[in-house]
């Protein structure tokens, strides 16, 4: 039976070859693309063709210099093969504002 994917992305993680100095915290949305994309073992350019954006704005959103508009984030959890609420954490102000425009664009989609 295989682990579900949260469970390998932290096995990752925490594996005990990691340097605990160079892992990436999953404290920030930064932290966590770059925890799934590296699970995946995607390299910042072959995750940024996936999702059609510029290596350096994906560079940029795992740095925590800016965020990913609420389609790409849906993006990324679809490619990166995450749950979206995993991918905000525990950011309440910017998750409550992506939900509330994520249900507004499903209203609209349903109409």
């Amino acid at each position: 039976m295989e682990k579900p994917k949260r469970e390998l992305i932290l096995e990752l993680k925490y594996s005990a070859n990691d340097n605990l100095f160079s892992r990436p915290t999953e404290d920030t949305l930064g932290g966590r693309i770059k925890t799934a994309r590296d699970a995946c073992h995607l390299t910042v350019a072959q995750l940024a063709r996936r999702i059609n954006v510029l290596s350096k704005t994906l560079r940029s959103w795992e740095r925590d210099c800016s965020k990913p508009h609420s389609d790409n984030l849906q993006m990324l959890a679809h490619k990166l093969d995450v749950l979206l609420i995993w991918l905000l954490g525990d950011d309440d102000t910017f998750a409550k504002s992506l939900m509330s425009q994520l249900g507004q664009i499903q209203k609209f989609l349903v109409l």
